[in-house]
């Protein structure tokens, strides 16, 4: 099935906290979405948008990589929370693109990307019809209007935006400490001050989104047939050993630690 048929017919367990639906509708419902200007930005573009805000993340704990990520917390946090920030869909005579949105760091929005098209995921057979991006990414109107052209390759667009972001592994792996390290100073600061409920959730979203950065890391590296070749001479073996170190290297606070925070 296509990515516009698979979203505009999924229904989320926790369908009293998603919407899915046209964009403008949602704008008018929630005018008040901090990136009301960059949705009104692709409507004048093409107004037969559709979003599907909170799509659920479903991580499977028992998939090899998981495993080897190994990050238990995750399991903690519900997958009733665990959610891609916005989807954009559309569809025309001939083509059904989609673009994943995070509010987070490109390196989130490519873990998002890679939990919703892994094994048995829900978007698995629609891959090669999804971006991702963030909402504050420089290139999402440019890239939106050239996704408009059913001759332009979303694979195309989206190397692009690795080899701009994600392309060197010691590079990416700084940078995922780096932004692991920010989320978490960020956490500390603020969870003393929030209420019980918030709390819960600022939590959640700290756990989320350090997977998510593990996740990216992981699989950024596995995929890298230049390492295994030229680092790992062919040995897959060897690769996922050092994959698996460059994760551990990531920080986190976990679950129970980051509750005993005052």
């Amino acid at each position: 099935m296509a990515i516009y048929d698979l979203l505009s017919n999924y229904v989320s367990l926790r369908s009293e906290k998603t919407f899915n639906g046209y964009l403008k509708d949602y704008l008018n419902r929630y005018p008040n979405d901090k990136n009301v200007q960059k949705f009104n930005n692709l409507l004048n573009i093409n107004d037969e948008i559709c979003l599907y805000r909170d799509f659920p993340i479903n991580i499977d704990l028992s998939s090899a990589a998981n495993k080897r990520i190994d990050y238990r917390d995750i399991s903690k946090i519900g997958n009733d929370f665990a959610c891609a920030d916005y989807i954009i869909y559309w569809q025309n005579e001939e083509i059904q693109r989609a673009i994943i949105l995070s509010e987070g760091n490109i390196i989130e929005a490519r873990g998002m990307f890679y939990c919703l098209t892994g094994k048995e995921a829900p978007l698995e057979k629609a891959a090669d019809e999804l971006l991702s991006l963030t909402v504050d990414s420089p290139e999402l109107t440019d890239f939106f209007i050239q996704l408009q052209n059913k001759n332009c390759k979303i694979n195309s667009l989206q190397r692009k935006i690795d080899t701009l972001y994600l392309n060197d592994p010691e590079h990416l792996k700084d940078q995922c400490i780096d932004l692991a390290e920010n989320i978490l100073q960020e956490t500390k600061k603020n969870l003393p001050d929030l209420p019980e409920e918030g709390k819960a959730e600022l939590i959640k979203r700290t756990i989320l989104r350090i997977f998510l950065i593990k996740k990216t890391l992981y699989v950024k590296y596995m995929a890298n047939q230049s390492i295994l070749n030229n680092r790992h001479s062919g040995n897959s073996k060897e690769q996922r050993i050092f994959a698996k170190s460059y994760i551990d290297e990531i920080p986190f606070i976990s679950f129970h630690d980051l509750w005993n925070i005052k």
